[in-house]
């Protein structure tokens, strides 16, 4: 599923999580073998795992991801995922306090985004799950999710340290997803069930199929989060981005849907730089994130602007 180091075995588990492992597979301690920290990943903590001879990944929720991720939704986007076949790595997600254990599966390598079957295939996923007419209560929302990393960052003084400092319009990117959000608004699409966290890492390849995991952002929202959440996560320049919105449109796309998920990588590109800033904020900075990010904001964001100008 993922890259482990062996190096860091740990000997003593939380019992905790221990106990999370025994009561849901319905084994004994000592049918579980050892914990293996996994290095991917930007927010939770993940471990590889195994129980009477089957391999598992157990992964415990960030402190700071509490009040965020609404972990009900997950579970219940999780349930619909096994159902339409997008997830079969999934056995079980608790949705009071948000550990998830899942099967471990062996990759047959990482999600290229320049193979065009890749693209393909994610593209179908995603496209699956937006017209299945399928239907959560909550979920995670762009702009509330994320608007709580926003105050410290407006505080006297805030910007001009770390990274922080490295961006003098902080405010004209902050007024300019204020402005898209509106614009996007205004196209007057309908909310659908999204995955929400939908690039690479999460985009298992197994030979010739795939599985789409990590559903903590999922919710009902607008395609477009998808979209740009995809591209972001990409080394794409403009021109392949268009390519992979003709890819789920299955079509060239019109140009209100042309400026509809450009706008979108804008404002996914701005909140996932706002977190990164605020990472930055407490000392553990996501590094060169920080600065992809915001390029993706701020350039797709302008051509968005002039999109819907004319």
């Amino acid at each position: 599923m993922t890259t482990t180091d062996p190096q860091q075995t740990i000997t003593a588990v939380d019992p905790g999580i221990l106990d999370n492992v025994c009561r849901t597979l319905q084994v004994t301690p000592e049918e579980v073998g050892p914990f293996v920290p996994m290095l991917d990943g930007m927010t939770n903590t993940t471990y590889r795992f195994s129980a009477r001879d089957q391999e598992y990944v157990y992964r415990d929720p960030a402190p700071d991801t509490k009040g965020v991720i609404d972990r009900r939704s997950e579970a219940e986007a999780e349930l619909i995922a096994v159902e339409l076949g997008l997830d079969t790595t999934v056995v079980h997600v608790d949705p009071d306090h948000g550990w998830k254990i899942s099967r471990f599966v062996e990759v047959s390598g990482p999600f290229d985004y320049h193979n065009p079957e890749h693209v393909a295939e994610a593209m179908r996923l995603v496209r699956k799950l937006h017209t299945s007419g399928s239907t959560i209560r909550g979920g995670f929302d762009f702009f509330e999710g994320y608007g709580q990393y926003l105050p410290p960052l407006l505080q006297p003084g805030a910007m001009e340290a770390g990274q922080r400092a490295d961006f003098p319009d902080f405010d004209l990117m902050r007024e300019m997803a204020a402005t898209l959000k509106k614009l996007t608004e205004a196209d007057g699409i309908g909310k659908i069930l999204c995955h929400g966290d939908f690039f690479g890492l999460n985009i298992l390849v197994q030979g010739d199929r795939m599985d789409l995991i990590d559903w903590e952002y999922s919710g009902m929202s607008d395609y477009g989060y998808d979209m740009g959440t995809f591209i972001i996560g990409s080394d794409y320049n403009f021109d392949q981005s268009v390519e992979a919105f003709a890819v789920y449109f299955q079509d060239t796309p019109t140009p209100e849907q042309l400026r509809h998920c450009v706008a979108h990588v804008s404002i996914v590109g701005y909140h996932w730089w706002i977190w990164a800033l605020y990472k930055d904020s407490i000392g553990t900075p996501p590094g060169d994130y920080t600065y992809l990010w915001y390029e993706f904001a701020k350039e797709y964001g302008l051509r968005a602007l002039k999109m819907y100008e004319s």
